[in-house]
């Protein structure tokens, strides 16, 4: 039998590289969504509460909308740290949330880094589970998560074997909180933004959102709103 000329063996080879890379970009495509799905699936493990999606419905302002608030020698003083905890009182319906919108937006253009975490917590009188303390540090878990573009870090790949990968079971509030400061002690600093305390009508739990933060490695700047 003859052999193929050498046009023909050309061909052939060219048709075998892109047969190759094909497959490549198949199985990296196929990894990239299965790594999603997988990352999906983490989130959604750690918390279903949404308070980054809540903050994207609240997020929708005109340009300079609160620039009476942000010159605000008080604010000011907080975003320069030289304040640790700032509270922000008015009646409801006064646009308290729209302010906090305007302050995480503020401090992402301002001061945001990969050194700095940004995370916020959003109370609803009518979503029991945000004013549930386990609960809500669970999601600032996945927020740390979000903020690192999906990156599952170590601390966190340990709790995930010891729970979601094989027992399906939850952690209780002492083991998110160590994995949680561990975390959060990456960073050089933190902003952690408290929106509607005063929807928690348990005076035990308000009082331990309250508390959340002492809890938190670092020292975080805490920004509350309340009636």
């Amino acid at each position: 039998m003859s052999r193929p000329s050498q046009n023909v063996q050309s061909t052939l080879q060219e048709a075998h590289i892109r047969v190759s890379l094909a497959t490549r970009v198949g199985v990296t495509r196929l990894s990239a969504t299965l790594d999603k799905c997988n990352l999906g699936a983490v989130l959604e493990w750690l918390s279903t509460l949404k308070f980054s999606e809540q903050h994207l419905e609240f997020d929708r302002h005109f340009l300079g909308t609160c620039n009476w608030f942000l010159s605000l020698e008080e604010f000011v003083a907080w975003k320069s740290r030289e304040k640790q905890t700032l509270y922000c009182s008015a009646i409801g319906g006064a646009g308290k949330t729209v302010l906090v919108s305007v302050v995480v937006d503020t401090l992402r253009m301002t001061v945001s880094s990969r050194d700095v975490g940004i995370s916020m917590i959003y109370c609803k009188h009518d979503k029991p589970d945000s004013h549930e303390m386990l609960k809500v540090a669970m999601t600032l878990l996945k927020q740390v998560v979000q903020i690192r573009a999906g990156r599952i870090l170590l601390e966190l790949e340990k709790l995930l074997k010891e729970h979601l990968h094989t027992k399906d079971t939850r952690p209780d509030l002492t083991r998110v909180l160590e994995v949680l400061n561990a975390l959060l002690s990456k960073y050089s600093e933190l902003f952690l933004i408290v929106d509607g305390l005063d929807e928690i009508s348990n005076d035990e739990a308000r009082l331990n959102l309250i508390m959340l933060h002492l809890k938190l490695t670092g020292r975080p700047y805490v920004y509350i709103t309340v009636n």
